[in-house]
């Protein structure tokens, strides 16, 4: 039990001879490499603790509030970070890259930048022409079915299929293989057909 008592007694000397260090006194010259010149520096460099210098302001970037003599530094951090747009992380080629799977998805990328462009869906002017040549055609079978004539209906208004191209020197509309090869050779045609005339809408 006294071996017990003796071995506390000498951890706490330890402990407390580490939290109280004894130094020596200095004989006026100041050793740059010691614990208390680098706590005199932090000193130094932390400002005064008054109230306007622990004060919190915004960045007008981020929105993130630090001390107003660090906003100046974090600032310029900030707008340099701002400019700058972040590269996408591939996570797959990061996973890829030092393996024989690099070679691979550096292929298929390729390929895949390579491919034609889907066309744009034009699927609600179809569905709207196709809803009007229903309607027209209820109508033809109302008219039949009361015993009137066919020639007493208006005439169906023109359709223009939105899929054609028009040609810029005729103002004609052509599907796109056949725009393909018309629009070179209606250029140097001398006698061309007159642009069909405005329709009302």
């Amino acid at each position: 039990m006294a071996t017990n008592n003796k071995s506390k007694g000498s951890l706490i000397e330890c402990v407390s001879s580490k939290s109280n260090p004894q130094h020596s006194p200095r004989n006026g010259s100041q050793d740059s490499s010691g614990p208390d010149y680098r706590e005199d520096k932090q000193r130094e460099s932390l400002p005064s603790s008054t109230p306007d210098s622990m004060k919190l302001v915004p960045c007008q970037l981020c929105g993130r509030q630090f001390l107003v003599h660090r906003l100046e530094k974090h600032t310029g951090v900030c707008e340099k970070l701002q400019k700058r747009s972040r590269k996408v992380f591939d996570s797959s080629q990061a996973r890829a890259k030092g393996t024989d799977l690099e070679q691979f998805l550096q292929t298929k990328g390729k390929r895949q930048t390579q491919g034609p462009k889907a066309p744009s869906s034009n699927w609600r002017q179809k569905h709207e022409s196709f809803q009007r040549t229903i309607h027209q055609a209820r109508e033809v079978q109302q008219v039949i079915a009361r015993g009137g004539k066919l020639s007493d209906l208006p005439p169906p208004p023109p359709e223009e299929n939105p899929d054609y191209v028009p040609c810029p020197h005729c103002s004609r509309r052509f599907a796109p293989r056949a725009a393909e090869r018309h629009i070179p050779k209606c250029e140097n045609i001398k006698s061309k057909p007159r642009p069909p005339p405005a329709r009302r809408r």
